[in-house]
């Protein structure tokens, strides 16, 4: 693949980030949204709910030529969370009144493996390669954009929540020199989703900068 360039996303770019995003359906959306059509609806409503650009949760574009092949997603500081009521209203779009009532305990679940992210990190809330370009380490350009910036900004780590059936996605960031600094985990949500819990995966910026 030819050099990788990099660049921050617009409001024109939302579809082709979706294209990327939501490919398809996350084990965790698809186990408590009950099927793939809703998962990727859900999603996708979550993607929308946060314009672009965004100051809190700043997406990052990778590009070969002028095609898009990956997305990264980070927020810095004490960016706030999706509103409650927003998220419900999605729901209730996504499932209809009964379906949201009959899967609220499944999604209540998710509740319980919740992690809090530190304010003084570069927290990547997504990281996604398009199907075509994987294996050409897009991904691992992206993370060195991302350390690149963090330590621009006077982020001393950079962080990741994702779950443990993430194989592939706790491989490259391990190999990145992320480490599991946590591990949280909840008999409810492993009831509703099959997955124990989450994991919390910390890079600590002190080091020498990482050279891809």
């Amino acid at each position: 693949m030819p050099d990788v360039t990099f660049r921050r996303a617009t409001s024109a770019d939302i579809d082709r980030i979706l294209e990327i995003v939501n490919a398809v359906p996350g084990d965790e959306a698809l186990k408590l949204m009950g099927s793939a059509k809703r998962a990727l609806q859900y999603d996708e409503g979550l993607v929308r709910l946060d314009p672009i650009p965004n100051k809190s949760r700043i997406t990052v574009l990778a590009q070969n030529g002028d095609h898009v092949v990956g997305v990264l997603q980070y927020q810095f500081g004490d960016a706030p969370n999706h509103s409650r009521v927003d998220v419900v209203k999605l729901l209730i779009k996504v499932l209809g009144p009964v379906g949201f009532i009959r899967r609220f305990p499944a999604i209540y679940s998710r509740t319980t493996v919740d992690i809090e992210t530190p304010t003084d990190s570069l927290h990547l809330t997504n990281l996604h390669v398009e199907a075509a370009a994987r294996g050409q380490d897009v991904g691992t350009k992206l993370l060195q954009w991302a350390e690149d910036e963090a330590r621009r900004i006077g982020a001393t780590r950079m962080t990741i929540t994702t779950i443990p059936t993430n194989v592939g996605g706790v491989r490259l960031y391990e190999r990145f020199g992320f480490k599991i600094t946590k591990t949280v985990t909840s008999p409810s949500y492993e009831k509703h989703t099959g997955i124990p819990g989450r994991i919390f995966m910390e890079k600590d910026l002190s080091a020498a900068p990482t050279t891809a």
